[in-house]
């Protein structure tokens, strides 16, 4: 059996030929699907009330396609999120107490794969502005 290697950056593709039945076999190899902390929000993010502010999910990796989605309460948000790739970018307001408390980032791959991420959003002091 002759073996050919296409390498070109993930995912690599494996090429197996028989010489008896010229078949060619192709297999996607994949790296598992995983979480780029790196590049992602830190697992509490502090905020003061009445500002926006950012939570980032980054994975890499999976059998593609991969779904990824943001919930709260075991609702899937929709508002003020945007998936781009691998990473999801929502933006969360926070005018009232509600907006605080655990969010979560889960990413699925084509074969059932799954990777959560939990983001609790905790407010902390007070906005330093006056109104004139």
């Amino acid at each position: 059996m002759l073996f050919k290697h296409c390498l070109q950056g993930p995912p690599a593709m494996v090429i197996a030929q028989t010489s008896q039945t010229k078949q060619y076999l192709f297999s996607i190899i994949t790296e598992p699907l995983t979480l780029v902390k790196s590049q992602s929000s830190p697992p509490v993010v502090k905020i003061y009330k009445k500002f926006d502010t950012r939570l980032i999910c980054t994975f890499k990796g999976g059998h593609p396609p991969v779904n990824i989605t943001l919930t709260r309460r075991g609702r899937r948000l929709t508002n003020g999120v945007v998936v781009k790739g691998k990473g999801l970018y929502g933006t969360i307001k926070t005018n009232h107490w509600a907006a605080y408390g655990s969010y979560q980032c889960m990413a699925t791959d084509a074969k059932g794969n799954q990777v959560k991420y939990r983001i609790n959003l905790k407010k902390t002091g007070e906005a330093l502005y006056r109104s004139t």
